[in-house]
């Protein structure tokens, strides 16, 4: 750069005569040296947007859907090329769903699984629970970094963020870490009436930083928020 500036310096001062050519030169060293700065800048302050540790903003996507918790879904969730279905509805804190060819339904941390026909209690089946979980879904979604919004002409909307490992620790399991790391991303699709009808996590820096897979980690929530879900009973019961 130093260099740069001792020649644009000889320009203007050995030579008296300006020519059209020495003009081009004289203001393109200019025009190089500030977009230079200009480009640095702008990088140093995008990557500390971006890894800054629990880096909050507010979500700019319409929650009422979810906030309803009256919606029909399918959870599909990809670790490592194996991939996890999980197919019901939700009424407040109670789902009745499907997975691997068997009933389920819970009762807020409550399970029951039907099996031969008796309806008995069992673990939680659900595989990265705290990613879907109804309370952690919305606090990722409001911690993270919202980068974009794609309107179409159908009305349907594409909500696009980024999320650190850093701040899934920090949200999820109230840990602080300091990963060195490319951020994850987060998609979410509104209909035309706003309401939420899919949310795609691509989590693979984060699976890999906790060793909970080895290479991919994807999770797609689809939904439909038509209000149509009526009271879950305990099957049990």
């Amino acid at each position: 750069m130093k260099n740069i500036m001792d020649k644009i310096r000889n320009i203007s001062k050995n030579d008296d005569e300006v020519t059209p050519k020495k003009t081009i030169v004289f203001f393109g060293f200019y025009l190089v040296f500030f977009l230079i700065i200009f480009l640095l800048l702008t990088f140093n302050s995008n990557k500390n947007y971006l890894t800054q540790e629990y880096e909050s903003s507010n979500s700019k996507v319409n929650n009422k859907g979810l906030l309803k918790k009256n919606f029909v879904y399918d959870y599909k969730i990809n670790v490592d090329g194996v991939l996890h279905d999980y197919y019901g509805k939700k009424y407040e804190d109670t789902e009745k769903f499907k997975y691997n060819n068997l009933d389920y339904y819970r009762d807020k941390n409550k399970f029951l699984v039907n099996k031969d026909g008796k309806w008995t209690s069992c673990d939680n089946p659900y595989v990265f629970f705290e990613f879907i979980d109804f309370d952690s879904m919305l606090k990722i979604i409001q911690n993270a970094t919202f980068m974009a919004k794609t309107e179409n002409a159908d009305g349907t909307i594409l909500y696009h963020y980024l999320i650190t490992s850093n701040t899934i620790n920090k949200v999820l399991y109230d840990k602080d870490s300091d990963y060195d790391e490319d951020p994850d991303s987060i998609d979410i699709y509104t209909d035309s009436s706003d309401n939420i009808t899919n949310i795609h996590y691509q989590l693979n820096h984060f699976c890999t930083h906790v060793d909970n897979c080895n290479n991919t980690l994807d999770i797609e929530m689809n939904f439909e928020m038509n209000g149509s879900v009526k009271k879950i009973d305990n099957p049990a019961l």
